[in-house]
């Protein structure tokens, strides 16, 4: 994947923003199969120049229950 993003450690993204632009909201969602499985996140730009900024205090984890 190119531009910045989130995924989880191990596996492909499938999101992503690219080019100059004020803030946008990233949605990423996941699926936990497993109640007690450990996942990383991770925040990433993938380019030949640039600068990504993810603001800590925007980051959120909610859990749905279907």
């Amino acid at each position: 994947g190119t531009g910045a993003g989130i995924r989880i450690s191990g596996s492909q993204r499938t999101n992503k923003l690219e080019g100059d632009s004020a803030w946008k909201l990233l949605i990423f969602e996941i699926k936990i199969d497993e109640p007690s499985r450990e996942v990383e996140l991770i925040a990433e730009l993938r380019a030949k120049a640039g600068t990504v900024y993810f603001r800590e205090d925007s980051l959120k984890l909610v859990r749905v229950r279907k």
